[in-house]
């Protein structure tokens, strides 16, 4: 009986795989349409490419989604405390920002291997500039949509 070749990396085909995109796109779309939307679609693109580290791409994405009210839950509760004045505001916000971005880079880095083997084995990458341009543009109206909760998603 022959035995077949199969590499363990080689992504599998699946319906999803339709949807996959490179993910430059997905980081474009998370520095114009925020970090929880690019969170949300590079899981989603983690399936979509049958990533081989898939789970540790979901791991980062949790990391995103729930160290972001952490870090700015303990950050209020240090400036309610009086250990952090409120001058440095302004600062806090790039504690924030910077984590998600690294995050986010951290995902890009990781999918960007997967995307050249789904590239590579035939597979076709969508384009995704037309949500980054739309994410661009309708951010101010997602913010008034989402009220208290655009914190956390954009």
């Amino acid at each position: 009986m022959p035995e077949s070749y199969k590499i363990i990396d080689e992504p599998a085909p699946s319906a999803i795989s339709r949807v996959a995109v490179n993910p430059v796109w997905i980081f474009l779309a998370s520095l114009f349409g925020g970090a929880g939307i690019g969170l949300l679609w590079f899981a989603l693109n983690a399936f979509a490419l049958s990533s081989a580290s898939r789970m540790r791409e979901l791991g980062l994405v949790c990391l995103g989604l729930l160290g972001t009210p952490l870090i700015f839950a303990t950050l209020t509760g240090a400036m309610n405390v009086g250990w952090l004045g409120p001058s440095l505001v302004p600062y806090l916000h790039l504690v924030v920002t910077g984590f998600q971005l690294f995050v986010i880079y951290l995902l890009h880095l990781s999918q960007h291997k997967s995307y050249e083997l789904f590239s590579l084995y035939g597979g076709a990458g969508r384009s995704g500039l037309l949500v980054v341009v739309a994410l661009a543009f309708l951010r101010p109206q997602l913010a008034e949509a989402l009220g208290v909760w655009s914190a956390f998603i954009l």
